[in-house]
């Protein structure tokens, strides 16, 4: 879209395809990418030609694409979305972008030089208003992007704006000798080169490890069947302090919540094995008694056992709880007949929430089925079991 095509069959039909398959694919991929994609869209529709021209064909792209976002079978997916929004998951706090960017800033540097650059060549006569307009525009769009994902350094977008710049000296200078134009041109070419060089060797490095076949771990029954991680001791975890962030707490489910520090940091390895043993507690316990419902609540930052046992989640449950609203006990844990605890969780401050917000509601409607190096396990009481945790 910001780069006009070259003359070819079918000529920006193509471009038109690919934007409205990229723009689908976005939505479900991170709905800050869709949202970046709909506004370049509409930035290029005023400011590039190319794009201008064909306005209706790309107006009735994005209608689809909105339309599609917001059909019914979209619906469950809007609602995850929304609560995760309202749970948190916007990062609005201004000091920590400005903190995440001065501490990677030379790695900004080299694209706000390039803004720099294209306004000289505006003003100079050598680009249109359009160069500068879109390189500040893709580098508001990176820090925009930046600022919601996870990683607190890495402009996803900034490669089009090498993209752009080789596009712009590529035609300006094109009655330039090959020999003159050449250094520029390669050296703009550096940047694509070296992001390429940085994920094949990401990716060759991933392969050449889970090539190890003796160096992993493959998990061989539930739904996680095929799962490799990479190998660990078996049995250092049980060997560690029992209790977990559970023990100066004497074993009781009235923590309150703070500031916790694990005493242990899960290894991949680790991390499986326990969710393996949960799935174990769960499935031997469902083999010795009936329920009315086989939900299982898992209190720490994000729920696989469902999906592992291929039982139903409970109703209305977020996969990932972290940073979600606290919803009222009665209609969270109303068809959940397990709650698994972890003592090694995650992230320890979201389970002593959890534990502290639906304590109450645990004491009175569950009962302790089991406690192992792990795992508190709790399934709910009959009417006449009156059990204190």
């Amino acid at each position: 879209m910001l780069v006009p095509p070259r003359n070819r069959l079918g000529r920006d039909w193509i471009d038109i395809a690919v934007g409205a398959l990229l723009l689908l694919a976005m939505f479900y991929l991170k709905i800050t990418y869709f949202a970046a994609g709909l506004a370049a869209v509409a930035f290029a529709m005023l400011f590039q030609p190319h794009v201008g021209r064909r306005w209706p064909a790309w107006l009735a792209v994005c209608a689809l694409v909105i339309a599609n976002a917001f059909a019914p079978h979209n619906h469950s997916y809007l609602n995850d979305i929304l609560a995760s929004a309202q749970g948190g998951a916007i990062r609005s706090g201004l000091a920590q972008h400005l903190r995440n960017f001065f501490a990677a800033v030379g790695e900004y540097a080299p694209y706000v030089a390039g803004l720099v650059v294209a306004c000289w060549m505006w003003l100079t006569g050598h680009a249109s208003l359009r160069l500068p307009l879109t390189i500040a525009f893709l580098l508001a769009t990176a820090l925009f992007l930046l600022s919601q994902n996870t990683q607190s350094s890495g402009l996803p977008s900034t490669i089009v704006i090498v993209l752009v710049f080789y596009d712009q000296l590529r035609t300006h200078f094109a009655d330039a000798r090959a020999r003159d134009l050449a250094p520029l041109l390669l050296a703009l070419l550096v940047f694509p080169l070296f992001a390429m060089g940085a994920s094949a060797i990401s990716i060759a490095g991933y392969h050449a490890k889970a090539s190890r076949a003796q160096a992993l771990y493959v998990v061989d029954h539930t739904n996680l069947r095929g799962l490799a991680v990479p190998a660990g001791e078996r049995g250092a975890l049980a060997s560690f302090q029992r209790g977990g962030i559970f023990e100066s707490d004497d074993n009781s489910l009235r923590g309150q919540p703070g500031a916790l520090v694990p005493r242990y940091e899960l290894s991949q390895y680790e991390y499986v094995e326990t969710l393996l043993e949960a799935a174990d507690l769960v499935a031997g316990r469902r083999d010795k008694e009936r329920h009315q419902s086989d939900g299982i609540a898992l209190f720490d930052q994000v729920n696989p056992l469902p999906f592992m046992l291929g039982l139903p989640p409970p109703r209305g449950a977020n996969l990932w709880s972290y940073l979600s609203p606290l919803r009222p006990a009665q209609e969270y844990l109303a068809d959940v007949e397990y709650v698994l605890i972890p003592k090694f969780p995650t992230t320890a401050n979201w389970t002593a929430v959890l534990v502290s917000h639906y304590g109450s509601y645990l004491d009175e409607h569950f009962h302790r089925a089991a406690d192992t190096p792990r795992w508190i396990m709790l399934t709910r009481s009959n009417p006449a079991v009156a059990a204190p945790l």
